[in-house]
């Protein structure tokens, strides 16, 4: 890590980003140290953690979130998904839009770990200060 200012002060999981945390990927594992180790706040949107509580990895992604905080998705965020889909031409990818818009209102730099990168991407592209992390 380089000194100064951090690579991100906040650090965005989709729930595959938060499914990867529970399966210890070693590669993830380092960015989650990297934001330890520069105070940075690690979130996970409720819609997020819905989908990753499926199936056998449920355990091991509720330990994993036990040590991250939830944010909460607000009505605004469902508005901004909406203007956001709309203005991708990408209806359909509500789940996407929605981490999108929970990240337009956290702490910049903001970087969002994912399983749908080209689609983050797509919905943020007038947005300076929030990267995309495909896991």
């Amino acid at each position: 890590m380089r000194a100064g200012a951090p690579a991100f002060q906040t650090l965005l999981l989709d729930s595959h980003g938060l499914t990867t945390a529970a399966a210890h990927n070693r590669t993830f594992l380092a960015v989650l140290e990297q934001a330890r180790n520069d105070d940075a706040a690690v979130l996970v949107p409720w819609t997020a953690l819905a989908e990753a509580m499926q199936g056998k990895a449920k355990p091991a992604v509720m330990y994993a979130f036990s040590r991250l905080e939830l944010v909460a998705v607000v009505e605004q965020d469902y508005r901004d998904a909406a203007e956001l889909m709309d203005l991708a031409g990408m209806g359909g990818r509500t789940i996407d839009a929605l981490v999108a818009a929970v990240a337009r209102r956290q702490s910049r730099p903001v970087l969002i770990a994912t399983s749908d990168p080209r689609d983050l991407r797509a919905l943020l592209q007038d947005d300076r200060g929030i990267g995309v992390l495909p896991v």
